[in-house]
């Protein structure tokens, strides 16, 4: 939520600033820090869902990751599928969490991959479990 908060927040608070004064030195900087924090909590992320082998955290991860993965695609592609109330939060959840980085859209495809990865890594190590 940090990292959604810093990009849709203080980057494009920044870019706005920048573009005004024609100094984007600002904005190039924290850009800079942002993506490294991305790219950290990426591999948190992924770090998290190698050591933890359960089907429940893997789970959350699926669901809270295709979430923010797929809001787009709901938003975007067919915004009369779902109810407007719906749509509505889908679009406000899109737009607040995502900035010129990103962030939203990378932190969910990453967690919908962790997910995967940990679902696999329990079914995993119960097949070795079972075979010794």
């Amino acid at each position: 939520m940090a990292l959604s908060w810093f990009d849709a927040g203080v980057l494009v608070r920044a870019r706005q600033e920048g573009g005004a004064s024609f100094d984007l030195s600002k904005y190039s900087i924290l850009w800079t820090i942002g993506s490294l924090c991305l790219a950290g909590a990426v591999l948190v992320l992924g770090a998290l869902a190698w050591w933890v082998h359960s089907l429940i955290v893997g789970a959350v991860y699926i669901v809270v990751g295709g979430l923010f993965t797929i809001t787009p695609m709901i938003i975007l592609g067919n915004p009369t599928a779902l109810p407007s109330v719906v749509n509505q939060t889908l679009g406000n959840l899109f737009v607040s969490t995502n900035g010129p980085m990103g962030a939203g859209l990378l932190l969910g495809s990453a967690m919908l991959i962790a997910g995967i990865i940990s679902i696999w890594r329990s079914f995993a190590t119960r097949s070795e479990t079972a075979a010794t």
